[in-house]
């Protein structure tokens, strides 16, 4: 079981403004609530909307889990120590695992929101 504490992440609202590889940015971090997650289960990082007729061009939230491992799956070994990320409502299709010193640069958690966005580009490009 996890028995790590949640992550934290200083100065979260310093990665607002950080540019994409697919010229979007980041619009707001911090906090992921709504009604179906528990307060402070994740961190969220909302990237801004394209309109140019693909559902992934709208506004997407991204989060990253305050605790590691895979809570529907606690002995994947992919998972263990890690801290999964993915685009919000498409779980299965963009997950990834950043490990502890992974989300120690904000550039390198760039590059995993970057990878996420692509996913999720590719789902609504293949759903067209």
């Amino acid at each position: 079981m996890n028995n790590m504490k949640p992550i934290e992440i200083k100065n979260i609202h310093k990665i607002v403004g950080k540019v994409l590889k697919c010229g979007r940015f980041i619009i707001e971090s911090g906090d992921y609530t709504d009604s179906a997650r528990d307060v402070g289960e994740y961190y969220k990082f909302v990237i801004n909307s394209w309109s140019s007729g693909i559902d992934a061009d709208g506004v997407q939230t991204i989060v990253l889990s305050r605790k590691s491992g895979n809570k529907y799956s606690p002995n994947d070994p992919e998972a263990i120590g890690k801290y999964e990320m993915f685009t919000m409502g498409l779980q299965a299709r963009t997950s990834v695992y950043l490990k502890p010193k992974d989300i120690q640069s904000m550039d390198t958690i760039v590059d995993y929101i970057d990878k996420t966005m692509h996913e999720t580009y590719e789902f609504y490009k293949e759903k067209q």
